[in-house]
């Protein structure tokens, strides 16, 4: 009987979506058929940079922001040895400075937890620990910083517009999620509280608590987006700085964790807001993180399935995944190189940060003779190559 009303629910819940214009993505489909997706569909070419290695040696590729603004690219770490928070390349991957000095004097970052770059100046703004978000313009200069409201942790940035931005923080206090929108200098509007994720559009109700859920705010294709671990639903930010449901993704039976082989966790399979920032007007990509026990071992790596949604055709892909690493996603059928997953998306251009040896690993696997070639110019200890891929 409980079976029996769970799928009675979740069907009329998808029926309530689709009269509602939300737009309903069949992940269920997309699990069971692991089908991949080639990056040709929406991509011409692809190359390989390797960043130069010198007396700049960048931390992991999975604790640096990219950001890219007018053939220049910008590496923001969160979690770095060398005392600085931002890398500064230019297109040929060869060294230009760094900025953003780790410290408590003016303009100084006690400990970087997050960053978004405003594409229309450059300007670069960072979440300062859980005391301020700190603005910083693209050749470095710091401008000016917004103090973050009471006693808070987790603050994420978001530029919505010109010297706007979205700043999403966890109250300690009141133990909720709540996101602000703030201007040059100031918070000056509470834009809505996040924990409302957590029943409203959501098949979680009640099973998950949403102030002990990850979430997080995205761009895509322009628009402000809002995902999070206690709900299916995407949401997206429109101008009046209000959430709107978007998409919902119907996990029909791997909601639940009796699809899952030796799993007593009580939750099925769920968004992981880590890496899932990506897309554009024609595809999105999330990352899903499916439930195991503590004792079961399996990596985080392996753990995660990559999910791509084709806007056109409504379908959803999630390819199958190439062992413990991180490098899945779409097939690279451009030049026969690693599987593409991109991490930020600039004009007509996507990028990927790869760590020197992953990148050196993936190559020896790879038919890719670009990837080959940048490879023999590598050690273990160089620094990470940026792969391009140009958009059609």
């Amino acid at each position: 009987m409980r079976g029996f009303l769970t799928v009675a629910a979740i069907l009329l819940g998808t029926q309530i979506f689709a009269s509602s214009g939300v737009r309903v993505i069949d992940a269920e489909s997309a699990l069971k058929e692991r089908e991949g997706l080639n990056l040709s569909r929406y991509a011409t070419s692809i190359k390989y940079i390797p960043l130069e290695t010198g007396l700049i040696y960048l931390p992991e590729a999975a604790d640096i922001s990219l950001y890219v603004k007018d053939g220049e690219y910008y590496l923001v770490s969160k979690n770095d040895a060398n005392g600085t928070g931002c890398y500064k390349y230019g297109n040929d991957g060869a060294f230009v400075s760094t900025f953003i000095r780790h410290g408590r004097g003016p303009g100084e970052c006690v400990g970087l937890v997050d960053s978004d770059m405003d594409y229309n100046s450059g300007n670069i703004a960072v979440a300062n620990m859980f005391v301020e978000i700190l603005v910083y313009g693209k050749d470095g200069g710091y401008l000016h910083s917004v103090p973050l409201p009471g006693y808070v942790r987790h603050p994420r940035v978001l530029y919505v517009g010109p010297d706007s931005l979205l700043i999403s923080v966890n109250n300690m206090q009141e133990s909720k999620e709540e996101i602000y929108v703030a201007g040059k200098d100031r918070i000056f509007k509470k834009s809505m509280t996040a924990g409302d994720l957590h029943t409203e559009y959501s098949m979680f109700a009640g099973r998950r608590s949403s102030t002990n859920c990850r979430y997080d705010i995205f761009k895509c294709g322009g628009e402000g987006y809002i995902i999070s671990q206690a709900t299916d639903t995407v949401y997206s930010v429109s101008g009046d700085f209000k959430k709107h449901a978007r998409y919902f993704l119907d996990f029909g039976k791997f909601r639940d964790e009796s699809a899952y082989e030796d799993c007593h966790s009580g939750e099925g399979i769920h968004i992981l807001p880590e890496g899932s920032r990506f897309g554009n007007s024609r595809f999105f990509c999330l990352r899903l993180l499916i439930p195991v026990d503590m004792d079961e071992r399996l990596s985080l790596n392996e753990r995660m399935i990559p999910l791509i949604y084709d806007v056109a055709s409504n379908k959803a892909y999630a390819p199958k995944s190439k062992g413990d690493t991180m490098l899945n996603g779409f097939t690279n059928d451009l030049d026969g190189g690693a599987p593409f997953w991109p991490h930020v998306i600039y004009e007509d251009r996507m990028y990927q940060l790869v760590d020197a040896i992953d990148f050196i690993e993936a190559a020896q696997e790879s038919d890719s003779a670009g990837m080959k070639r940048v490879a023999a110019q590598l050690t273990e200890d160089s620094n990470p190559v940026l792969i391009e891929v140009t958009l059609k």
